[in-house]
């Protein structure tokens, strides 16, 4: 973590001087941002599995829930604002601060006392493809994780169908555009606030149940869209979907961090994260074309039909995982 924070400090500085001087080009900027968001999946992964190691078993949902918190309100209501400001006083300023922001990260990292040491893996004998490997195949044998990344991986799917085309969805069938379609996604920021100040009572009262109901929430979620399109109610569905979302993330999250041998964290998350994201972009895809052959409100149909269908097949199986005792880890692998 604090590696990868110097490197962003040092790439972001870099860029902050090419764009001052005039010199850069699209493909540097690709170049710069292709290693700056590697080292942003790297930190992220890594700090989920320090998390651990940092607070007791019993405050993960609560630390999860302040690190979404503090994260939307840095890069939602700080950080982009400011960086508009910035960007206006003089171009690069914004590039040069994001380069301060990481080293001072990386400092504040450096100085983290952990309640324990984490597991450290044998890396000397270790190659990328075993590594790999082991993240797949502890995935696969644990029932309840893989359940929880494919039906992530199909949430995310139908959700991107509609993200896709959402601007020109708000401009055409909602008539809201210039401030007030940053308005609609403030109140969506607003309510993942809100799920992160209120996500680990939320947990602690519904346990695991949160995640199915959670999934009830995902498959409505597209047929808001198309039968009322009214800026009120979508604007008190946004709110209502950032809690919901933000509560599904904490909860998940903090089950993994606590389900997943320390020492395998790193592979089998990166597994369970590329299955439940990599989706994404699938449905970005289908949703421009859903969208243009068959109207603006049709992605966000398809959309909750896929969740539904996801719910059902997999609905039934999820129950029985609402018990802790009923999901023993598989053992590490060696």
């Amino acid at each position: 973590m604090i590696a990868v924070n110097w490197l962003r400090a040092i790439f972001y500085a870099v860029l902050a001087l090419c764009v001052a001087t005039d010199v850069l080009t699209i493909w540097m900027l690709i170049a710069l941002m292709a290693v700056i968001g590697s080292c942003e999946v790297l930190f992220d992964m890594t700090a989920q599995a320090l998390l651990p190691a940092i607070v007791r078993p019993e405050q993960l949902e609560r630390a999860n829930g302040l690190l979404y918190t503090t994260e939307m309100i840095c890069n939602n209501f700080i950080g982009l604002p400011a960086g508009s400001w910035l960007f206006v006083i003089s171009i690069g300023t914004p590039f040069g601060l994001n380069a301060a922001s990481f080293a001072l990260a990386a400092v504040i990292i450096a100085k983290i006392a952990l309640q324990s040491e984490p597991t450290q893996a044998d890396t000397s004998s270790r190659h990328f493809r075993r590594d790999l490997v082991d993240g797949l195949t502890w995935l696969w044998n644990h029932q309840f994780i893989r359940l929880l990344a494919i039906m992530l991986g199909c949430v995310n799917f139908a959700g991107a169908l509609g993200a896709a085309i959402w601007v020109k969805y708000a401009a055409d069938e909602l008539g809201v555009t210039g401030s007030l379609y940053g308005a609609l996604l403030a109140i969506l920021a607003i309510g993942s606030i809100l799920g992160g100040l209120i996500g680990d009572r939320i947990a602690n009262h519904l346990g695991r149940k949160t995640i199915l109901y959670a999934y009830i929430i995902f498959a409505i979620d597209g047929l808001i869209y198309v039968f009322f399109p009214s800026v009120a109610i979508i604007a008190f569905w946004m709110l209502f979907m950032g809690v919901a979302s933000t509560t599904w993330n904490i909860v998940t999250v903090s089950l993994r961090q606590r389900l997943i041998p320390e020492e395998l964290f790193g592979r089998v998350n990166s597994v369970y994260r590329f299955i439940g994201t990599g989706l994404s972009a699938l449905g970005s895809l289908a949703g421009g074309f859903i969208a243009h052959s068959f109207g603006l409100r049709a992605p966000y149909l398809v959309g909750s039909i896929v969740a539904t269908l996801a719910l059902v097949s997999g609905g039934t199986k999820l129950v029985r995982y609402m018990v802790p005792a009923d999901t023993p880890a598989p053992p590490s692998i060696t």
